[in-house]
């Protein structure tokens, strides 16, 4: 920032620059754009420049754009400290050395700043014209006593005990690059203790480049572990990873799998790719040399529903061995639905001649079932064509009218409800156009929602729903045409519900509490998880369990919350509902769809009663589960005052309603004793 220097000095500038420069003057071009002119003189991250006999002010050199000088040459504004870099790249800015001397640091201003090891640094160029070089610049004795330090490890890694060998390892591969330009000089003397570290060295390096920092941030040691000399430590160290940080962990993985020596370890890699469905590394695999690693990414893929594998599979059918060829015929027909009356205990030529109809009908139709399970399983990788996608939404369209017209008929309908025969036609014709829409564009969310709800509600088939329902939840990403929160937040939802009705109250609790996580003013998931916690709580009692009683009062107290949170909802919903109808009646409607929206607005608010019942009913369940008597019963007069002509709440209220006692039977007159005088 500019530092005033008063205002008569300030005027007196002003002129100067008005009246034109005073010879030999330098000048110096701000960032805000003014000029200022006279001698400049340095002092450090500050300018001051001289004005005649006037006096001067003071400027940041941030502040400064450009100087030019009196004898005509232009410098740049800030001058820095430069580090130069072994790999040739140059760091300018506030150069330093960390306190142990092991690393050099340059200060970014705003941007931050950057570290590097001493050992990475060629030379550096100070400001004021020095130049040191590198491994000898800033802290010299912290260097030494770092250079004493790795002499030291190099000698017990050298002739030192098991425990003092692996902690000079440790150390060592801590230090990193810090010790690999003096670990090479040493090497000279121990060339065969230091050849495995500085391998390990190099592949440590390599793998940081592919590493995420967070994981190595949260995992100590994890550096040395990837490079361990046991498999089983590798692969641990990599289970540790994946478990931090699975989301980014793709590129390690497929570069172990380049590297790594142990088969184990490769196959725990490809195996991760495919349970984190990065398809992309395991195409990678697909091209590696290795031959069973090959295969095993095809099978990877193909359980995926990738068929890119195939014909590695097809190649793995002229395999010697007959338990790989019989796997790989599985999987084939498994994944096509073709056989070619392959035998893998079959003859060479009946062998032979079976695989050359493989390769035939391979090469006829494979690049359609490759690009067609691509489209199924990775919709976001935009192979579907715009016809396509028409095509498919119009096959959606159509299915939705069928199941519309199996719907229950209001009265006077002109169209009669159909049989059971012809519905189920419908339903199972309705199913058949959804799965022609999704295979056309997989990526129609909304369909394959119509898909699952269809498929758990009316054909009894809940195992294929909640597949459909697992694809909308990994893949809400990729559909463009709809909200991904929306649609992950009703899949989880039918996939509790699913779960309610089989009675898994805790899959259904995951689910439920997934999708209000999505949106947590979510009614139907709010009464369902009320619904579940009340399942907890009844459900063992009635089955003969011998639940904890403190168990059942938390799952009954949880419902009472969830409920009560759904209530809440209901008069959110309720009091925007009204809003909108009073600003509509403020003025009678003076158009046709007006009076259509306050007819829809009064249909709304009469269905959020009933519902304001069902959830006043089911808090009075949960009262009277916790023996709450005059809860129970307050509820249970709230449903019935909202819905009085449902006789399951009034029969509820009818048998919580205290009854009045009783008057006591008349005492019978005492008998008269002997010798009294009768009344």
């Amino acid at each position: 920032m500019t530092r005033p220097i008063g205002p008569a000095l300030a005027a007196a500038a002003a002129l100067l620059l008005a009246a034109g420069a005073p010879a030999l003057a330098d000048t110096v071009v701000l960032r805000d754009g003014r000029v200022l002119t006279g001698r400049v003189i340095e002092q450090g991250d500050k300018i001051y420049i001289e004005v005649r006999d006037l006096g001067g002010t003071i400027v940041s050199r941030q502040d400064v754009l450009r100087i030019e000088t009196a004898e005509g040459t232009v410098r740049p504004a800030v001058v820095q400290d430069e580090l130069h870099l072994r790999d040739g790249r140059i760091v300018r800015g506030d150069v330093r050395v960390s306190p142990d001397g092991t690393e050099v640091i340059v200060g970014l201003g705003d941007r931050g700043e950057v570290r590097v090891p001493r050992s990475a640094v060629g030379v550096i160029r100070w400001r004021d014209g020095r130049a040191d070089a590198g491994e000898v610049a800033g802290m010299d004795e912290h260097a030494r006593r770092l250079n004493e330090t790795i002499d030291r490890r190099v000698r017990e890694l050298a002739h030192g005990t098991d425990v003092e060998r692996l902690e000079a390892r440790r150390e060592l591969l801590a230090l990193g690059g810090f010790s690999r330009a003096y670990l090479e000089t040493v090497a000279q003397r121990e060339p065969d203790a230091l050849r495995p570290i500085l391998r390990d060295l190099d592949r440590l390096e390599a793998i940081r480049k592919v590493l995420p920092s967070k994981a190595e941030e949260a995992l100590p040691r994890l550096g040395e572990r990837l490079v361990s000399p046991e498999a089983s430590e590798r692969e641990s160290a990599l289970r540790s990873v994946v478990m931090e940080v699975p989301e980014q962990v793709g590129p390690l993985l497929l570069h172990v799998i380049k590297i790594d020596e142990a088969p184990r370890v490769r196959a725990y890699c490809v195996s991760q790719l495919a349970a984190l469905r990065r398809y992309e590394e395991l195409a990678e695999v697909l091209r590696l040399p290795d031959g069973p690693l090959r295969l095993t990414a095809a099978f990877a893929l193909g359980d995926a529903g990738i068929l890119a594998g195939v014909p590695i599979l097809i190649e793995a059918l002229r395999l010697s061995d007959p338990e790989i060829r019989a796997v790989a015929i599985q999987k084939l027909t498994e994944y096509t639905g073709q056989h070619f009356g392959y035998r893998a205990q079959g003859s060479q030529e009946d062998r032979d001649r079976a695989v050359a109809r493989w390769n035939q009908w391979w090469n006829e139709n494979g690049k359609d079932i490759v690009r067609q399970s691509l489209i199924t399983q990775i919709p976001g990788l935009g192979l579907t064509t715009a016809e396509e996608s028409d095509r498919a939404r119009a096959l959606w369209d159509e299915a939705n009218r069928l199941i519309g017209s199996t719907l229950p008929r209001g009265r006077g309908a002109a169209e009669a409800a159909p049989s059971a025969e012809e519905r189920q036609r419908k339903l199972d014709r309705a199913q058949d156009l959804l799965r022609q829409a999704l295979d056309l564009d997989a990526s129609l969310s909304g369909a394959r929602m119509t898909r699952a709800v269809l498929l758990y509600e009316e054909l009894g088939r809940p195992r294929d729903a909640e597949r459909q329902l697992n694809l909308i939840v990994s893949r809400a990403e990729h559909d463009s045409k709809s909200n991904p929160d929306s649609a992950k937040k009703y899949a989880n939802f039918h996939l509790g519900t699913i779960a309610l009705r089989e009675g898994s109250f805790e899959r259904a609790t995951v689910r439920f509490t997934q999708a209000l996580q999505y949106d947590p003013q979510f009614l139907e998931g709010l009464v369902a998880l009320g619904d579940t916690h009340l399942g907890v709580a009844l459900s063992a009692v009635e089955a003969g369990g011998a639940p904890t009683v403190e168990g059942r009062k938390e799952a009954l107290q949880a419902a009472r919350r969830a409920f009560g949170d759904a209530l809440a909802a209901i008069e959110r919903q309720e009091a925007e509902l009204r809003g909108v109808t009073r600003d509509l009646m403020a003025e009678a409607p003076d158009t046709l769809a007006e009076g259509q929206v306050v007819q829809a607005v009064s249909k709304s608010l009469n269905e959020l009663k009933r519902r304001k019942a069902e959830v006043h009913f089911r808090i009075g369940r949960a009262c009277a589960a916790l023996m709450e008597d005059e809860a129970a019963l307050a509820a249970y007069r709230a449903a019935s005052t909202l819905v009085p002509d449902d006789e399951t709440y009034r029969e509820a209220l009818r048998a919580w309603t205290p009854r009045p006692p009783e008057p006591a039977p008349a005492r019978p007159a005492s008998a008269p004793g002997p010798g009294a005088a009768p009344r």
